[in-house]
């Protein structure tokens, strides 16, 4: 089976780097314009007024990526690495410390929020604590924390982050039991209907 070949093309010409490396057309910083395939003057004026727009700027990616693409990707990877950890540090200080293990599934559907509540302050505070404490030390192509020049260069920000998230949040869920009864436990769930 044969794939139909797209009626749109990327119109542009190859260029060469300051480095001396050829780019492929349409690819780098030349402009890129859709080439619509039907005669003139029959552009529907959406498409017309975007190909107009994209003409006059040299190519999105530019727009997006600022330097070269595996920094781009590896910067991207290591800003998602930072919040995830965060999240992973609350997630499991709840499972692990808090809730034991045992939790209520069908409540957190509930519309009225259950037990649990429809946000856990807590948790958002010790994510947000855990993110101001990763950037000091991280190192990235487009910012270095202040504190990596003292660590070698090393990135620890992933191991801070955790650590200030879990303790945060921890520290958070023991002052509000002690200073509320409000909170009843949360109910086990045993299997059984």
């Amino acid at each position: 089976m044969t794939i139909p070949p797209s009626p749109f093309r990327v119109a542009g010409t190859a260029t060469t780097r300051p480095d001396g490396t050829r780019t492929p057309p349409g690819a780098g910083s030349q402009p890129r314009k859709v080439v619509w395939p039907v005669r003139a003057g029959t552009v529907p004026p959406l498409v017309h007024a975007f190909t107009r727009r994209t003409e006059s700027v040299p190519g999105i990616e530019s727009l997006l990526a600022l330097g070269p693409p595996v920094n781009n990707l590896t910067n991207f990877l290591n800003v998602l690495l930072m919040v995830f950890i965060v999240w992973s540090a609350v997630n499991l200080a709840d499972y692990f410390v808090v809730q034991h293990g045992h939790y209520d599934v069908a409540a957190f559907f509930d519309p009225a929020g259950g037990p649990y509540g429809k946000v856990r302050w807590s948790g958002v505070i010790a994510a947000l604590a855990g993110l101001v404490a990763e950037w000091p030390f991280v190192a990235q192509s487009d910012y270095i924390g202040p504190l990596v020049a003292r660590l070698g260069g090393a990135d620890i920000s992933w191991v801070v982050g955790w650590l200030v998230a879990a303790g945060v949040y921890l520290g958070l869920e023991l002052h509000a039991r002690r200073t509320s009864r409000r909170r009843p436990p949360a109910p086990v769930f045993t299997g059984r209907p």
